[in-house]
Parts: C-alpha cells; sequence; structure tokens
C-alpha cells in the first residue's frame, strides 16, 4: 500500500469541492500544486492536501456533482510526507497526475453505489446517466426554465423557479425557510 498514491475529486472549475477557493487549472496534466503546511496529527480531517485511497471515497466525500454539475475525479500523488488518517490520506504537496478514465470513473459509481444493496447496479446507472446529463456542454438555461415552467403549469404546481450557482446555495435557503 503506497500512501503517496491515491484518488483526488474537485468541482468542474478545478476547485475544492469543500473548501471552494480559487481554481487549481486547468492546466497540462500532470500538474504540481503549491505546498501547503501539513497536520500530522490525528484528526481525519486537517490541513494539508486531503486525497483518497480509493475513487468511491473520494466520491462519497466531495459528491458527483457538487456544484450541479459533474465532479472532476483525479488520481494524485502525494509528497514524501504522506499520512492516513481514517479514510483520507494529506500531504504537504500533492500532484494531479491524470484525469480517470471513464471507467475507473464508472467502477467508483458501481462501488459507491453497493450501498443501496439490491439497487445498487440502477442507482450506479442513474448516477451515470446524470452525471452525463449534467455535462451537456450546451445546456441553455433559459430553454432550461422555460420547460420547468411548462411542466411546474401542466401539473398545476404553483411553485416559483430560483437559479441557484451551487447545491450548496440551494441546501442554505431550503434551511433558512
Amino acid at each position: 500500500m503506497n500512501l503517496r498514491e491515491g484518488w483526488k475529486v474537485l468541482t468542474h472549475d478545478w476547485r475544492s469541492p469543500l473548501q471552494g477557493g480559487e481554481p487549481l487549472g486547468p492546466a497540462p496534466l500532470p500538474l504540481e500544486l503549491p505546498e501547503v503546511a501539513l497536520d500530522p496529527g490525528d484528526d481525519e480531517c486537517a490541513a494539508g492536501w486531503n486525497y483518497c485511497a480509493a475513487p468511491a471515497a473520494a466520491f462519497g466525500i466531495a459528491g458527483l456533482w457538487p456544484t450541479g454539475r459533474p465532479s472532476v475525479l483525479f488520481r494524485v500523488r502525494g509528497s514524501a510526507d504522506a499520512i492516513e488518517r481514517g479514510t483520507k490520506r494529506r500531504s504537504s504537496g500533492l500532484t494531479l497526475v491524470a484525469l480517470a478514465t471513464d471507467a475507473e470513473l464508472h467502477q467508483a459509481i458501481h462501488r459507491m453505489s453497493a450501498a443501496f444493496g439490491a439497487h445498487a447496479r440502477r442507482m450506479a446507472r442513474e448516477q451515470i446517466a446524470w452525471r452525463r446529463a449534467l455535462a451537456r456542454p450546451r445546456r441553455d438555461a433559459a430553454e432550461v426554465e422555460v420547460h420547468l415552467a411548462l411542466a411546474l403549469s401542466a401539473r398545476a404546481l404553483p411553485w416559483q423557479l430560483q437559479r441557484y450557482e451551487a447545491a450548496r446555495d440551494a441546501r442554505a435557503a431550503r434551511d433558512a425557510w
């Protein structure tokens, strides 16, 4: 088991799905990220470049579409000071080695979906289909709004459409309500 090897998930625009911040790319891969302080303590979540041994674990932490668009899965290599705490690994340096292949993505989603038991295969297929749908580059927001309004009208639902830049914003609005 090589603690330096692993997987990291970023948002569609290469930002941390949990911390936000500036995009880390895109840039040609491999991309060596700037060195950061490493907390060598026992906490599972602490300072450093965090990544996981398995892609399914990385998706479990960061999500498949944390901003409403498909996240990006990278094969990574940590620096020599890499440590492991629980399901996470971290180091002071990290290199984004390569994008995951479609086969690696699909395998990770199938493993992550095992928790659904008898429905695991179907759930994995649906999650993969959602990733594909949310990644469509020619998505026209105005056209989507028109069709959502038509669907609400056809169902006689008195709901209002509200656009959110990220799923996190929608959750915050819901929780405040």
